[in-house]
């Protein structure tokens, strides 16, 4: 005797049925429960198995629930608490960097612009950075007169020069 092959046929799933036809199975189900579910199946056109379920979810609570929204970003006053401007406004920065950067089909003329945009936002950045390091607003004048006599200091290191020299001034005064 050959043994024989047995070909199984997959069942084809059926589509999902909107919610508000699965609410409209379960309450119909409902207000009439005599009614079995394949004659329930038949009136709706959906399978045995789409009414029941309907029904049971609809039972459950989870059909007549909306959805949370959730906002995508935190709200403003969220994000200051969390950060200061000076972050906030670094990683903006970055981000557009980054943008920029990953753009490749840009033309070159408006890639320029947007650039010296950019920097004069870097600029601008680390002008609010000093200020807030030196608590004095003539904190351009101070990084100049740094730059006068180290050309090549970066910001970072004019930064630590008016720390040292803060509390350098501090010890002297309390000293005297």
């Amino acid at each position: 005797m050959a043994k024989q092959k047995v070909i199984q046929k997959r069942r084809i799933k059926a589509l999902a049925l909107p919610k508000s036809l699965r609410i409209k199975i379960a309450k119909y189900k409902q207000a009439n429960p005599e009614v079995k579910y394949w004659a329930v199946a038949e009136t709706f056109g959906c399978t045995y198995e789409q009414a029941r379920h309907s029904c049971l979810q609809y039972q459950a609570g989870e059909l007549t629930g909306r959805k949370p929204r959730y906002t995508k970003r935190k709200a403003v006053a969220d994000i200051v608490k969390e950060k200061d401007v000076d972050s906030i406004m670094k990683q903006q920065l970055h981000y557009c960097l980054g943008q920029l950067d990953t753009d490749k089909n840009m033309m070159v003329a408006e890639r320029v612009p947007l650039l010296d945009k950019l920097i004069s936002a870097r600029k601008n950045i680390q002008h609010i950075e000093i200020e807030g390091h030196m608590n004095r607003t003539d904190a351009d004048v101070v990084i100049a007169i740094i730059r006068r006599f180290m050309p090549n200091a970066s910001t970072d290191e004019a930064i630590k020069i008016i720390r040292e020299e803060t509390e350098r001034c501090k010890i002297l005064a309390v000293s005297k």
